[in-house]
């Protein structure tokens, strides 16, 4: 055997090494492909320029593995979707609430919350007297009918 014959199995394993060095080196960019990066392009980039740098291999297989997705609200057809929003209740002054008598909501409201129990029926009529929405006389009334 002379030393200038070139054996075929020593060409493949020497090709088969060098495509596993070049995958190896390229592996930031094939993880950001596979997984469909956002920023694919830009982690090729650093990888075949700053490759060779091991920081710059650490940079961009981190970077290949981070989350990629995008949270930014998807609009359809220019829309804005946004939620419904609760009417707000106007603003009511200490006068105004003096000068009227609540008497028939108040009663309405109450007759409306009889599928709650007693206790949260009580605690809400507590709630309306303190806070001057009926008078001592109508929570009494409503409290012995709720309590018969």
């Amino acid at each position: 055997m002379n030393h200038s014959e070139i054996k075929v199995d020593e060409v493949i394993g020497g090709i088969l090494i060098i495509l596993l060095l070049r995958a190896a080196y390229l592996l930031p960019t094939i993880i950001a492909v596979i997984r469909k990066h956002k920023n694919k392009a830009a982690i090729g980039v650093v990888n075949i320029a700053l490759g060779w740098t091991f920081l710059g291999y650490i940079f961009a297989l981190v970077w290949s593995l981070t989350s990629s997705n995008d949270r930014s609200p998807i609009v359809i057809n220019q829309i804005a979707h946004q939620p419904p929003q609760a009417p707000q209740a106007p603003a009511r002054t200490p006068q105004l609430l003096a000068s009227r008598t609540i008497e028939a909501p108040v009663i309405d409201v109450l007759s409306a919350n009889q599928n709650k129990n007693l206790k949260s029926n009580l605690e809400e009529l507590k709630d309306l007297i303190d806070s001057g929405l009926i008078s001592e006389e109508e929570y009494q009334a409503k409290r012995k009918n709720l309590l018969s």
